[in-house]
């Protein structure tokens, strides 16, 4: 597969997943990256370099891995408190004690030109939750930086561009830790009245 690679990159001086899947006789682009972890990895190991920064892709990779523990972890202690959860299997939706719904987005950091980090959340205006639990991560995207709560109420953009530092009208919404998102999940017992 390699060597077909090499010579397709010999012959143009250049690759793409669109050249791959056109040339005869070569193994699809898809299956490149199958059996290499990804086609700029395939890239790679000819010595090609596609000269773009593709880091983006392996951090995707990292978030989609990470997203499934996030939110068993959520379940858990929303459980934990009493409270109950059902996930939506067709769409990752939290219905949180029969009383609103929950969805769960990571946001991955992004440096600009300038060396300051940004964020891109896009909320889910499909499934309409009733509240948006973002996770910004870190610079290195590996650990969660802060949450936002926001509530579909108030938050009529759907799709956000966070700085590190944000008016109030979306700071507002920031926490340091998940406490008070467990806090709206939890089950109080109320006193019988007299």
């Amino acid at each position: 597969m390699l060597s077909k690679l090499k010579s397709l990159h010999e012959r143009h001086g250049w690759l793409s997943g669109i050249l791959i899947n056109e040339t005869e006789d070569m193994p699809s682009s898809a299956a490149y990256a199958h059996r290499f972890g990804g086609l700029v990895k395939a890239y790679s190991l000819i010595g090609f370099d596609p000269g773009i920064d593709y880091s983006y892709q392996e951090i995707n990779r990292y978030l989609r891995k990470l997203y499934p523990e996030i939110v068993e972890d959520a379940i858990r202690k929303i459980k934990e408190l009493g409270g109950t959860v059902r996930r939506e299997v067709q769409n990752d939706l939290l219905v949180v004690n029969d009383e609103f719904t929950v969805s769960i987005v990571l946001a991955r950091s992004q440096r600009t030109d300038a060396g300051s980090l940004r964020w891109n959340i896009r909320l889910d205006t499909g499934l309409r939750p009733d509240i948006t639990l973002a996770i910004r991560m870190d610079a290195e995207n590996k650990k969660a930086l802060d949450y936002y709560l926001l509530p579909a109420l108030d938050i009529e953009n759907p799709k956000l561009r966070l700085a590190e530092n944000n008016h109030l009208a979306l700071d507002a919404y920031r926490f340091d830790d998940l406490h008070p998102f467990f806090l709206l999940t939890e089950r109080v017992a109320l006193p019988e009245a007299a």
